[in-house]
């Protein structure tokens, strides 16, 4: 995975993860674009993945601007961004989840390349507001309904059990 990629997740993620309770009423069934935002500064091998929706509805659009333009002082202005990708659309950063590479589908492929967005100041922005919505659930776990907490360590058990296979498969091996 590149950070600012974007990519499609693989269904079996959010069926696995929805079976301990997670809820990703952003997913849309493991078919819309997620732009994997930045690696995790500790796990490596984790990378935070926020949903991306497109700019359809006037109706949902107000009630998106009511959470952005609320005072940075308020966590809901970190909910969404409203940017770019290759169209105008919006970044869900509450909806956001951690995901490594064994669950991604592939990369979202528009005009024969994989799409990576660029834009720095996009990028530092929304990065910004992800800290913010990371730091709300370390001081109060699974409070979002993907839950996160429980997905993140899974997910570090998970990436333990292979580390722990690869070693005793290379020690095998010699």
């Amino acid at each position: 995975m590149k950070e600012s990629g974007i990519y499609i997740i693989k269904e079996e993620y959010f069926r696995r993860f929805k079976k301990m309770g997670s809820q990703f009423k952003d997913n849309k069934s493991g078919k819309r674009p997620t732009f994997c935002c930045m690696q995790d500064k500790f796990i490596r091998e984790i990378f935070w993945a926020i949903p991306t929706s497109e700019i359809t509805e006037r109706k949902n659009m107000n009630r998106i601007e009511m959470y952005v333009k609320s005072k940075t002082a308020s966590l809901k202005s970190s909910f969404y961004h409203v940017g770019m990708t290759n169209k105008p659309c919006v970044f869900c950063i509450s909806s956001c989840f951690p995901i490594i590479e064994r669950y991604i589908d592939k990369e979202y492929i528009v005009g024969g390349k994989h799409l990576i967005i660029n834009n720095k100041e996009q990028n530092d922005a929304i990065k910004k507001k992800l800290r913010r919505i990371l730091n709300a659930e370390r001081l109060n776990p699974n409070r979002f309904e993907q839950k996160i907490t429980l997905i993140k360590e899974e997910l570090v058990k998970e990436i333990q059990q292979f580390t722990q296979n690869s070693r005793k498969q290379a020690v095998n091996d010699f």
